[in-house]
């Protein structure tokens, strides 16, 4: 028995040194982004570079699927509302094809901690998606891909 049980840490031992590996290193997130399999139209070096390199804050955040993405068209808001006289006021508009709340809630975090958000504007659907969004592991680090966010 004691052979047996040592044949199998001796087995899985490797196997668990390369999913810490792959799961605990630090990813290159503009890598991700640029090079995402299956982007939307570029949709993620967009956001990349809002998330990161933008300086301007954002004030109000629209988040949801391709549906948001198409209806909410952010820089003609701002046009409309911003007016000389009053306080400039930022809007995005993260809006990603495909559903998955998981990627709503990484571009939501990101957000948050770069800017301070006056709202942020959720798509609500009456039919939930109950699986991830499929380029959520492209994008998220080893960490929240393990918090099954």
């Amino acid at each position: 028995m004691k052979q047996f049980v040592k044949k199998i840490l001796i087995f899985s031992l490797p196997v668990l040194i390369g999913l810490g590996f792959i799961f605990f290193i630090k990813t290159n997130r503009e890598f991700c982004y640029n090079y995402v399999k299956g982007d939307c139209d570029g949709r993620g070096k967009l956001l990349y570079k809002k998330m990161y390199e933008d300086k301007h804050k954002i004030d109000y955040l629209f988040v949801g699927s391709s549906k948001t993405w198409n209806d909410i068209n952010d820089e003609l808001l701002e046009k409309l509302i911003n007016s000389p006289e009053l306080t400039h006021i930022s809007l995005f508009n993260t809006g990603y094809c495909r559903f998955g709340r998981n990627l709503d809630y990484l571009f939501c975090k990101e957000f948050i901690k770069r800017n301070k958000l006056k709202k942020i504007f959720l798509e609500v659907r009456a039919d939930e998606s109950r699986t991830s969004h499929p380029i959520y592991p492209y994008l998220a680090n080893g960490n929240e891909v393990l918090e099954g966010v």
